[in-house]
């Protein structure tokens, strides 16, 4: 190969092909030798003849108006071995094989209808009625006539240009021809030689490129349909899957409900808790501001003067006469009840006198309610079964209709 097509023109790319699919031989392209049967080539051929001839609807409107029949060999001559050729049945029949590749197909001419031709035909045409008449049509051997060309020749038909354009006459004008000719025979020979190896190296290559991904896409659909064409029947695997994908669905379904309805309980019971703290809170918040009250108000009671001399007197009074001299007491308790009984008054009065703030202001907490608050707080059965029946129609309306009849007593 010249150059520049000595190599390849995307190397990479002929390096992964050339790995997957190395360049064969004249030896990968001979068959194996096929042994069979006389009987069994003649159904070979018989069914190629099913397959590669028209349909009888074709042949009869071919042959409507009864000018030439386009029936098959098969149809007209019979098996290769015909019925009464014993030899051939004996030699290759059961028992005796036959190599295909011997097998050299009769050749078979067609038969005009009009085996007479008309005396009145002219003689030069009854010389072209003889056997090889229906092959005066064919095209010659070679299509080009100038199948016998040689170094000879070649020299002998440039003799025949340069005789006729005279530049055979001993003159400056030979010289000047000869190179010429020769020059432009040169770049021409060479540019159309280099042309053809473009030609056929590099579109083999371009059309290897395409060929082999195409080839492998096209093995690969195969190989699915095959596979498609090969699986069982998924219908029947899948109708026998059904009764348990049903309970598998009802047991999803249930478990998704006892889930649902264990968080829901659980929500439920940690909003209660909250509650419950909510309301342990707010009912000692409460406590505490009627005790501070209670307190500042029994502290008040004690700071004037008067009141301030009449419970040191008392005081006093009980020291005296709790007072004893011993060894290691240095504190004297007088154990008076003055600022706790004025406390337990001031207790039940600040007490009174918040609830009634609390319930003017309409702020009194829940855990502080009497029972009677409670009761009359509380929504009625029908006003809760009301606003179960609106929460309820507004789910089915978005998503699937709900049957229920829960009963709030």
């Amino acid at each position: 190969m010249p150059w520049p097509f000595d190599t390849y023109f995307a190397p990479g790319s002929a390096k992964y092909w050339l790995s997957k699919y190395p360049a064969t031989d004249a030896t990968q392209d001979e068959y194996e030798p096929d042994l069979v049967y006389l009987d069994e080539l003649e159904d070979r051929v018989q069914n190629s003849a099913k397959n590669y001839q028209p349909s009888q609807r074709w042949k009869d409107a071919y042959n409507e108006y009864n000018w030439q029949t386009d029936d098959h060999v098969t149809d007209v001559y019979g098996s290769i071995g015909g019925s009464t050729s014993g030899e051939l049945q004996r030699r290759y029949g059961r028992g005796n094989k036959i190599d295909v590749s011997h097998y050299i197909n009769p050749r078979f001419y067609k038969q005009d209808r009009v085996r007479l031709p008309s005396p009145y035909i002219h003689p030069d045409l009854r010389k072209r009625m003889g056997p090889l008449r229906n092959m005066l049509s064919l095209p010659p051997e070679e299509p080009s006539a100038f199948k016998l060309w040689n170094p000879y020749t070649m020299f002998g038909a440039t003799g025949i240009i340069l005789l006729s354009k005279e530049y055979y006459l001993i003159s400056h004008d030979f010289w000047h021809a000869i190179q010429f000719w020769a020059c432009w025979c040169f770049i021409i020979t060479v540019c159309v030689d280099w042309w053809s190896w473009y030609y056929a190296l590099r579109g083999q290559e371009w059309y290897d490129q395409m060929f082999f991904p195409l080839n492998e896409e096209v093995k690969a659909l195969f190989d699915q349909l095959n596979h498609l064409g090969n699986r069982p029947a998924v219908g029947g695997i899948m109708a026998l899957f059904k009764p348990y994908t049903l309970d598998l669905a009802q047991r999803v379904v249930d478990k998704s409900k006892r889930d649902r309805i264990a968080s829901a309980s659980l929500q439920a019971q940690d909003k209660l808790e909250t509650k419950l703290k909510s309301e342990e809170s707010s009912k000692i918040k409460f406590g505490s501001v009627v005790k501070e009250r209670a307190f500042q108000n029994t502290l008040n009671g004690f700071t004037s003067a008067d009141s301030k001399k009449k419970y040191m007197a008392l005081t006093l009074k009980m020291v005296e006469g709790q007072a004893v001299l011993k060894p290691g007491v240095n504190d004297v308790k007088a154990n008076s009840a003055e600022f706790s009984t004025a406390y337990d008054k001031n207790f039940s009065a600040a007490e009174a006198s918040y609830y009634k703030e609390q319930r003017d202001a309409g702020s009194l907490p829940w855990a502080m309610s009497s029972a009677e608050e409670k009761t009359k707080a509380t929504p009625s059965p029908a006003t809760v079964q009301s606003r179960y029946a609106e929460k309820l129609a507004a789910f089915s309306k978005k998503y699937h209709p709900v049957t229920a009849v829960p009963h709030f007593a």
